[in-house]
């Protein structure tokens, strides 16, 4: 998954954590995106290169999915029909991409090969905002205290303190307890959450 076309922190703090797992391995990496994601998809090997950890890139392929949560107030809700196209959409793609590779092929599927603009547009602009914007958690009033969240939290984060859920400072932007919460409580972006997806039935 991408945010803001930037790598997620869980995603950036896992792969520092375990690095030695990537050595001399031979990666296919895969971005997933709502509306666009610019190179997200090389995202992982820079940090590898960072990192001094030699790999053998195969294939970066990017698949559109459903949004499952907002809390930007300037993104709309997709239907519902477009939300189950996408889903086809993936599947069909990802059963190609599958098979290509299987055949001794990779696949470089990227949205911007320009160095230069994706660091203009993505992790300078979106970078700066990922940075600035989502430095807290934010819990509303409409918290319960029922604890969904905290049992869904992989990092403990969050605890009950006189009836209402506060974080305890190791957010690492999974989005978990927001996708759970019932009451709509808890966002990262704003204060409110505009809408959640429940997902696709058949």
């Amino acid at each position: 998954p991408n945010y803001m076309c930037v790598l997620p922190k869980i995603v950036s703090d896992f792969v520092t954590e375990h690095r030695e797992w990537f050595r001399d391995k031979t990666l296919i990496t895969l971005v997933t995106y709502a509306n666009f994601f610019f190179d997200a998809d090389l995202q992982i090997g820079r940090l590898l290169q960072k990192l001094n950890i030699p790999f053998e890139l195969n294939s970066n392929i990017s698949v559109q999915m459903p949004m499952v949560i907002c809390d930007m107030k300037y993104i709309k809700r997709t239907d519902d029909e477009t939300m189950r196209r996408f889903k086809e959409q993936a599947e069909v793609k990802l059963d190609e991409c599958a098979r290509r590779i299987l055949a001794g092929s990779s696949v470089h599927d990227g949205q911007e090969s320009d160095r230069l603009k994706a660091f203009l547009r993505q992790r300078m602009f979106y970078g700066g905002k990922m940075s600035r914007d989502f430095a807290g958690l934010h819990v509303s009033a409409n918290c319960t205290g029922c604890g969904l969240c905290i049992r869904s939290c992989p990092t403990r984060n969050l605890a009950l303190k006189e009836g209402r859920a506060e974080q305890q400072g190791r957010c690492t932007q999974c989005y978990r307890c927001a996708s759970n919460c019932p009451e709509q409580a808890i966002s990262l972006w704003t204060k409110q959450i505009q809408w959640q997806y429940p997902g696709i039935t058949a």
